[in-house]
């Protein structure tokens, strides 16, 4: 009797720890989040139809193309620093926009479908009055860069993915498959989703995180830790992620992933770069993009995984100085 009677102990003391942690995953973003206030230093919030988005400017118009960086999710703005550093501002006119659900950008809409991602780079490139662009995406941000093509026609000059998350299957036979049904029912459940949001975005998560999808650890700096962990601290992040969630894990819309037909009418001249040790963005998918993207071009860096720009930041900015070479 005894036995059972410290088994039901333990076993109440373990639901109410959960209850505690859930608690505290669903509330703890109030304290955790920062506000924007320091942020107009640095850049502008453009108002857009469905929100307004953080934009930074580096360097003067000239009637060269403008190279927009575009970050991932759980990066922003900041972390193409070191690679504008090295390309020169003084050289190129650059600008960086925070796309949601990471980073500082305010949304009045929960919609992070790609082709809405690249609507909004397009509306920010019209207020901004700039004509022809170099797109350059990392990860989720290849994404809103495909979106925006459509859009942009021949304002867009040139495209360079970077361990872009496409969705492609290994090969043109393969289904795209669907996320199943049961799925798409528990992400429904809005408690579940701010539980899960909090875990993406706690600071004890972040470090691993990166750890996991770069080929060194020693790449993640103390300031490139930092850049990292302020992507996901800003103000109302928790509830974009959450808006985010279901969108990614089972999206409605999957035809970025199936249509090859897409990527077969990119004419505009593409360059993909690839982490050969790429972890979440395999390397045949780079390989696919490469044979369905007819003027386009593949290198991939040895040694490196999802983030080529943080752990090759020399090399990514030597690669996009040649591609800009060539296509002048």
């Amino acid at each position: 009797m005894r036995i059972i009677y410290l088994l039901k102990k333990i076993f109440y003391l373990l639901i109410n720890l959960v209850i505690i942690l859930v608690v505290y995953l669903i509330f703890s973003p109030i304290w955790r989040e920062t506000v924007h206030e320091d942020l107009t230093k640095t850049g502008k919030f453009l108002h857009i139809s469905d929100g307004y988005l953080f934009v930074q400017e580096f360097g003067v118009k000239s009637d060269l193309p403008t190279l927009v960086f575009i970050h991932g999710i759980g990066e922003w703005s900041e972390n193409w620093y070191e690679v504008i550093n090295l390309l020169n501002p003084d050289k190129h006119h650059m600008i960086t926009i925070d796309i949601p659900p990471s980073g500082t950008s305010l949304l009045h809409s929960s919609d992070y479908n790609w082709k809405t991602q690249g609507r909004r780079v397009r509306e920010v490139l019209d207020l901004m009055k700039i004509e022809n662009v170099i797109l350059i995406g990392n990860s989720y941000g290849g994404q809103a860069a495909l979106g925006a093509i459509k859009d942009l026609g021949p304002r867009c000059k040139g495209l360079i993915l970077s361990s872009t998350i496409t969705g492609l299957p290994s090969n043109q036979l393969e289904e795209v498959k669907k996320a199943p049904p049961w799925l798409n029912t528990l992400l429904k459940a809005p408690v579940l989703r701010n539980v899960l949001a909090s875990l993406l975005t706690h600071e004890l998560l972040t470090r691993p995180a990166l750890e996991a999808l770069v080929y060194d650890p020693k790449d993640i700096t103390p300031k490139a830790y930092s850049v990292f962990r302020r992507a996901v601290g800003f103000s109302g992040i928790n509830n974009r992620y959450s808006d985010w969630l279901p969108q990614v894990v089972a999206p409605d819309d999957i035809t970025l992933a199936k249509d090859n037909n897409f990527f077969i009418e990119i004419k505009t001249p593409t360059l993909i770069i690839w982490g050969d040790k790429d972890k979440l963005t395999m390397p045949w998918q780079a390989n696919r993009l490469n044979i369905l993207i007819e003027n386009s071009k593949l290198v991939l860096f040895p040694n490196v995984g999802h983030f080529p720009y943080l752990e090759e930041p020399q090399k990514f900015a030597f690669e996009i100085e040649e591609f800009l070479k060539n296509l002048n």
